[in-house]
Order: C-alpha cells, then structure tokens, then sequence
C-alpha cells in the first residue's frame, strides 16, 4: 500500500515531456536502410578532434528532414525545427537540436562543393542502384532539365577566361520558368530504374542547349561508369 502512494506521488511530480516523430520517422528509417550518412562520411570525413559533434553525413540527413518539413524557412531556423522533435531517434544518440544550426550544415555543404556535387551523387547513386535495383530495371535512364533564374547581374564570366573549373555560369538563355529577362542556370538530372532514382545531376550555363546537353551528358554518364 505504501508503495503504490510513492509510485502515485512520484508521478505526479515528474514532469512528462513529448516529443514527436510524425512521418520524420519513415524519412529516417528509409536514410539508414540506405546507409546514406556511411556513404558519405566514408567519402567526406570530418575530424572530431576539434569538438565536431555532427558529421557530414548526419548533416545531410537532417537537411533532408528538414527540408521535408520547413522547406519554406531559412537553413539558420534548422535547430528550431528539430525543437520538440525526438531528435536522439532521428539522428543518433548524443545529438540535439541545437547541434543543428547553420555552421554545421554551411560546414557540410563547403566539404562537398571541395569533394564536387556530382561527383558524391553520382558515387552513392550507382552503388545503391547496384544494390537495391535488378540489372533488368538499371538499362533504362531519363533525362532532363529545368532551368533556375537568379535575380540580379552576376557578371562573372570575366573570372573564368578558359573552361578549366569553373562552376555554371548565370546567363540568359531559354527560361522554362518564362522568365527570359532574368539570367537562369540549367540543372540537369538523370533517373534510372522502377522508382527512378536520380543517379547524374549537374549544373550547366543558363544558356545551354537540351540538344547539346544531352549527348554530353550520356557520354559523361558512360566514363564515370566505366
């Protein structure tokens, strides 16, 4: 008897605190069983001798979270985002909302434009499709491109005299988003298999052409794969 009035008084002390996962929990059971967050570290490492807490690979995972969920905030909001979200669950033991700001992920995506975007897409792409498509599903690819404007001059073809890496170039071009007063890049991406797994994505000028882009990029497909 005695007993049960501690547990009663016990209880009513404790302050209860919920957290939530909603669908976050599907999102991030589907990274793990994917090993997206080993692919990458194992290809961009970050060193924890200076007290990093949160890999790169983890950085990304929670980008892709959060962008799920805040796609119409800011990167600096991401800590407020995961508040109140059972981040432990999501990310791994040790880590906490706060440890999801905007240095972190500004520190992630710096190592991979340096490692190159494509390059890490088109690396864990392929080593997934191998093993999670049948050969049969992977002989089909699709592609194509949309175009992104930017506002404002970007007069920065003069910091690039040669084609020796230089990133895609803002111009006027062709706007699919019937804007041809703005200056645009061109993203390309390329789908294989049933559920079309984005294996090639890459930056083009804003004034490409689709004719001429996309033998170019089956060709560069076609090297990278061996």
């Amino acid at each position: 008897m005695l007993q049960a009035e501690f547990i009663k008084q016990k209880e009513k002390n404790e302050v209860v605190q919920v957290e939530t996962l909603d669908h976050l929990g599907i999102v991030a059971g589907l990274v793990d069983k994917l090993k997206l967050v080993e692919r990458i570290d194992a290809r961009v490492p970050i060193s924890t001798k200076h007290g990093a807490v949160v890999t790169h690979g983890q950085s990304i995972k929670a980008m892709i979270i959060n962008g799920l969920g805040f796609t119409q905030n800011p990167i600096y909001l991401s800590p407020t985002f995961f508040e109140g979200k059972y981040v432990c669950a999501l990310m791994g033991e040790g880590i906490e909302a706060q440890h999801l700001n905007d240095d972190v992920h500004g520190r992630t995506l710096d190592a991979i434009y340096k490692y190159g975007t494509t390059a890490l897409l088109a690396e864990i792409a392929n080593e997934i499709s191998q093993e999670f498509i049948p050969a049969t599903g992977r002989q089909n690819g699709h592609l194509d491109t949309s175009s992104l404007k930017v506002c404002g001059d970007y007069a920065v073809e003069h910091l690039y005299p040669d084609d020796t890496n230089r990133p895609p170039l803002p111009c006027h071009g062709h706007s699919k988003d019937h804007r041809p007063d703005l200056k645009q890049l061109v993203i390309s991406l390329t789908t294989s298999g049933p559920a079309q797994l984005p294996i090639w994505y890459e930056g083009l000028d804003g004034n490409s052409s689709d004719k001429a882009n996309f033998h170019q990029t089956l060709a560069r497909i076609k090297s990278f794969q061996g």
